[in-house]
């Protein structure tokens, strides 16, 4: 995946607006910040926010896998999804923050530090297509949460869809 550095808007929040550039330098700040390792599961916990984009990219760029998770989830269930997939690292906003024995918790609003701007025109986000992407945890009809597992293949498979039917090919 290739994102060019560009002053066009990324995405809009709360009358903020987010350029291209300003959203790779963001994923190198929560990159350096996560500190994550390849193949590690690490869990996000928080409200839709800016700061989960940067996370979940950060992620994907360490070749990491996110574990995304409902922020409003209970504390049982939670640790529960922490034993399934091992997770060491939960991201969270204050909002979301809860407690948990052996795993370090990352308060996104903690993070005070601004991105550095970077010189390079274009960022090739080191993503490799058939490692996992994301684990989806949704609510299980028979009791615990039950965990999807998504490649990034699957990521692509349905991007290129989306535009096929908007006709944007």
């Amino acid at each position: 995946m290739v994102i060019n550095r560009s002053s066009r808007v990324a995405f809009v929040y709360k009358d903020n607006e987010i350029t291209y550039s300003q959203f790779l330098d963001y994923i190198d700040l929560y990159k350096d910040k996560i500190g994550c390792k390849k193949d590690e599961k690490v869990i996000i916990l928080m409200e839709n926010r800016p700061e989960w984009l940067y996370s979940f990219f950060a992620i994907w760029e360490s070749r990491a896998s996110a574990v995304l998770v409902d922020y409003m989830i209970e504390k049982d269930e939670l640790k529960s999804i922490v034993k399934d997939v091992n997770a060491k690292k939960v991201i969270c906003s204050s909002k979301s923050f809860v407690d948990l024995k052996n795993v370090e918790m990352i308060d996104v609003d903690k993070i005070k530090d601004k991105p550095t701007p970077n010189d390079y025109f274009r960022k090739k986000l080191d993503i490799h297509i058939d490692d996992i992407a994301a684990i989806l945890y949704t609510s299980g009809t028979s009791g615990n949460a039950l965990g999807v597992t998504l490649t990034k293949r699957n990521f692509c498979a349905n991007s290129e869809s989306m535009v096929r039917v908007a006709g944007l090919d």
